[in-house]
């Protein structure tokens, strides 16, 4: 019995010690299948001399079955931090596992507004913005979506606490996009703010 005891804490121990990992590996595993999802999406409609017959089988863009209501909205790049990541509809916990969900209530990228983009930061929950702190005045965030490409100036960089109104606010005219996350990783008792003014093209 006490053999059979020492094998089952140990097992427990492995679990937990393996659990963060697993987490990190699916989020990573989802990440690259909506990408590249993403991208076969983008070079069709770039390049339209494809068969209707193969257009009409596949349907609307959906990465794998189980994720056929993920309908993306784009693609955040930020290179300063070499992180390139799906946008997902909404903020729900199954959309922020793999990639950045989009704050419904506030505008859409490209769109006159402030488009709110919210990210986890812990290694239980991937990596997605873990890098964010790194992000400076002056760096670029571009977003993809289906209709164009947006180049966004950080401006700010900021910590708030959790609920704090500012994450929504921007003056009228604006165009802006805003990136929350939570602050200091693994503590999580704020939340840092990255926020970048869409660039009009000269």
């Amino acid at each position: 019995m006490r053999k059979f005891i020492s094998i089952l804490l140990i097992t427990a121990g492995v679990l937990v010690f393996l659990y963060p990992l697993y987490t990190r590996v699916h989020s990573w595993y989802w990440q690259q299948r909506l990408l590249a999802a993403w991208e076969e999406e983008t070079a069709r409609r770039e390049d339209p001399v494809e068969s209707p017959a193969v257009e009409e089988e596949e349907g609307d863009f959906s990465p794998d079955p189980a994720w056929a209501d993920l309908p993306l909205l784009g693609i955040i790049t930020i290179e300063k931090i070499d992180a390139r990541l799906p946008i997902l509809p909404d903020t729900r916990e199954k959309y922020l596992r793999v990639g950045v969900g989009h704050l419904p209530e506030t505008a859409l990228p490209g769109e006159p507004g402030n488009c709110v983009l919210t990210g986890h930061r812990s290694y239980t929950r991937g990596r997605i913005f873990n890098r964010l702190d790194e992000v400076e005045i002056g760096d670029e965030i571009v977003v993809e979506t289906r209709e164009n490409k947006y180049t966004y100036r950080v401006t700010d960089v900021f910590i708030v606490e959790p609920g704090d109104p500012a994450i929504l606010e921007y003056d009228e005219g604006e165009e802006v996009v805003t990136l929350v996350t939570c602050h200091p990783i693994y503590v999580a008792s704020h939340r840092l703010i990255v926020r970048g003014t869409l660039e009009k093209p000269k």
